[in-house]
């Protein structure tokens, strides 16, 4: 067997996310405020005029459940290139996704086994339209010839502290999933993980004390290329959802030829674009509720405009 399919089949091994455009493109800004009335003068006089806390139309919009995260924000990205020398001879390459007007919170979104940054961009991409700073780093030891979670952990915490923001989401697809839980069950600075398919060696991440924090599980049919789904564990008394007919590839942004050669699967209901759309919604929208820029609730609660679709059309369950 040549060394390119044992990398992609690997049970950490990496169908596909979409990439995004890098164009910014307009749209309703999270913190508008509802237009006043002008013809209202005394609230004593107005009837139609209470109190914000009793007028569920009156809201705030960085609190609104109902924003379609798979759209891109409004939020224009630069990227910058940073290197982290961690423990040993590692050494991190990061690629920084930043907002414009940067943020308080960062994402360090991390790759697969036998997976590049390049793997995840889109989605990084994406997530800083909507606010939020996104830290890409290549991972020293998640390779055929250096594979070791519990480093990679490590070095991603090494990595958090040295940005130095006061709130860190860890999220990644794989073995990168596996290695964000474990980080961020001993980080002091996290707030929030994100698992994209993970897969999880030796139970490593099951057994990582993430009380504390908001946990999210987005995962993909059983497969040998995620363990035969054995990631779900993690999320026992946590959020997740299981996107139906999604494969190990479509939790990548971009993929490409050699995932989808060693991780097949097949749309017999969905097509690839509407699955990688209910991925990159529900990740988006619980990055930026833990970065407190918004509310996950229209995603991942049941009576939520978006989950109610998924659920309704059977995209989740």
């Amino acid at each position: 067997m040549s060394l390119l399919l044992l990398a992609c089949t690997s049970p950490d091994a990496e169908h596909h996310a979409p990439t995004h455009d890098s164009a910014v493109v307009e749209s309703q800004p999270l913190d508008s405020e509802p237009a006043s009335d002008s013809g209202d003068t005394d609230d004593t006089q107005d009837s139609d005029d209470t109190d914000d806390t009793q007028d569920p139309d009156d809201t705030d919009d960085t609190q609104d459940p109902e924003v379609d995260y798979r759209d891109r924000g409004g939020s224009a990205v630069s990227t910058r290139s940073v290197s982290v020398s961690t423990s040993g001879s590692c050494t991190l390459d990061v690629t920084l996704y930043e907002p414009a007007g940067g943020s308080d919170a960062v994402l360090i979104l991390s790759h697969g086994f036998a997976r590049a940054p390049a793997n995840v961009e889109g989605w990084a991409d994406h997530i800083a339209s909507h606010g939020v700073t996104v830290a890409t780093p290549g991972l020293c030891h998640a390779s055929v010839w250096d594979s070791d979670h519990a480093e990679n952990a490590n070095d991603l915490k090494v990595l958090s502290a040295d940005l130095g923001f006061s709130r860190t989401i860890y999220a990644g697809h794989s073995a990168g999933g596996l290695a964000s839980a474990v980080a961020a069950s001993s980080d002091a600075s996290a707030v929030a993980v994100v698992g994209l398919d993970l897969t999880d060696a030796d139970g490593l991440a099951a057994s990582a004390d993430l009380s504390g924090l908001d946990v999210y599980g987005i995962l993909g049919e059983p497969s040998t290329c995620n363990s035969d789904g054995n990631g779900a564990a993690v999320y026992s008394g946590h959020a997740s959802f299981r996107v139906t007919e999604a494969d190990h590839c479509d939790f990548e942004s971009p993929t490409d030829w050699v995932c989808e050669f060693g991780c097949p699967g097949t749309n017999n209901t969905f097509d690839n674009e509407t699955i990688t759309g209910a991925i990159g919604g529900l990740l988006t929208s619980a990055v930026v509720d833990a970065a407190g820029l918004g509310s996950a609730d229209g995603w991942w609660q049941s009576g939520g405009t978006f989950h109610d679709e998924l659920a309704g059309s059977g995209l989740i369950d």
